[in-house]
């Protein structure tokens, strides 16, 4: 399948990503609770020539996470398909 604007891809969390969650939500019942290695639904919102994707991240409740430059893989920090 190939990737564009606007489908819907799981992101794997790194840790950068989980740090900079939990440093940001130090509020509310999901304030500071991901971990690396955690996937969340996330849209596509740039493709680049090399297949690396941007999107935004829907984390628990209303928070989100723009990731940029991210490429396919099963790793955290990385995307991929949702399994059925």
């Amino acid at each position: 399948m190939k990737v564009t604007i606007g489908r819907i891809v799981h992101f794997r969390l790194s840790t950068d990503h989980a740090d900079e969650i939990n440093r940001r939500t130090t509020r509310g019942p999901h304030a500071g609770n991901v971990a690396a290695g955690e996937v969340f639904p996330g849209i596509v919102t740039r493709v680049s020539s090399g297949g690396a994707v941007d999107g935004q991240v829907f984390l628990n409740g209303n928070d989100q996470l723009g990731v940029t430059s991210v490429t396919e893989g099963d790793q955290a920090g990385q995307w991929c398909w949702p399994t059925f």
